[in-house]
């Protein structure tokens, strides 16, 4: 077998190995956005209590530790629905909050219940 035909031999079975390593950190990362889109929900939930009916769609990775979450709240007696962007910031220990970077209250249309979702905070399910 000459050079050419094992330095690219190599060279195939390299980027092989980093395709590999790639995949592996994306999958890795999914459980992680799931939990704290859940985390995330229970808290909007919890801040609305009874007061108003929150859904949760899924939080989005905007940089290392950042993710836009929102929280589409109908405050009861309202037909309109309002969501309420937040930026979460995840700690090294697995908690999360908002007031890092969210700033001021939230939409006026909330109502009553505004101030209930001026920050929030939680933990991940381990």
């Amino acid at each position: 077998m000459n050079r050419t035909a094992v330095a690219a031999a190599a060279s195939l079975v390299l980027l092989a190995v980093f395709a590999a390593i790639a995949v592996s950190v994306v999958n890795g990362r999914r459980p992680l956005e799931r939990k704290l889109t859940q985390s995330f929900g229970v808290a909007a939930s919890r801040a609305a209590g009874s007061s108003a009916t929150v859904f949760a769609p899924a939080c989005r990775k905007t940089s290392v530790e950042f993710y836009d979450c929102t929280a589409v709240v109908t405050p009861r007696g309202r037909a309109r629905v309002v969501n309420v962007n937040y930026k979460v910031w995840l700690t090294g220990d697995g908690c999360w909050g908002t007031s890092i970077r969210t700033r001021g209250l939230q939409p006026a249309a909330l109502g009553p219940v505004r101030r209930r979702f001026t920050a929030l905070h939680g933990c991940l399910v381990r």
